[in-house]
């Protein structure tokens, strides 16, 4: 691990991949932020659209936790266990 504060800078890595490796450094900050983001915008849209697919007439497609921990199994594998 690179601590240039403490006089450590990678030992063992050549000047082109030091440049290399910051590179990459840089670039996957601002990319992971951005997928948060657009993740952000999105995901209401497309719960929205998967939860639309629900037919009337009582039925649901969503499953309360509830149902996961007072009978586990019996929702999931629809057998007794």
């Amino acid at each position: 691990m690179a601590l240039p504060a403490l006089g450590v800078h990678h030992p063992g890595l050549t000047s082109w991949e030091r440049r290399y490796t910051l590179g990459c450094k840089f670039s996957a900050i601002p990319l992971f932020l951005t997928g948060i983001w657009s993740g952000w915008l999105i995901l209401p849209n497309i719960l929205h659209a998967l939860t639309s697919f629900t037919p009337s007439g009582g039925s649901s497609n969503i499953i309360h936790a509830t149902d996961y921990l007072t009978q586990p199994g019996h929702k999931v594998c629809g057998d007794q266990l």
